[in-house]
């Protein structure tokens, strides 16, 4: 996804993103959480993809911090799609 796609999701200007992007300004929980549901994914899935970008020896299988990194963002993962799942379903309203 692009940076104008998520910042036009969050409703903020690319500059904005991009200063977060490169480090020129810190990250608070909850712009974490607004760009992780512009990107439909869960906070803790940004972070762990913040981590490895900012790491990229975190990302090596062999690794036993890699491959703990990795079983995170999987779990992460199956979770939000577990949420999201969730959410879809229709409620029940009790009528017949």
């Amino acid at each position: 996804m692009s940076l104008n796609a998520i910042a036009a999701r969050v409703g903020w200007d690319k500059t904005r993103l991009s200063k977060y992007e490169n480090d020129h300004i810190g990250m608070s929980v909850s712009v974490i959480a607004q760009i992780a549901r512009a990107m439909d994914l869960s906070p803790l899935a940004v972070i762990i993809d913040c981590l490895r970008c900012a790491h990229p020896d975190l990302t090596s299988e062999s690794s036993k911090a890699g491959t703990l990194l990795n079983r995170l963002a999987d779990e992460a993962k199956a979770d939000h799609n577990a949420r999201a799942a969730q959410r879809r379903k229709p409620k029940a309203t009790g009528q017949l």
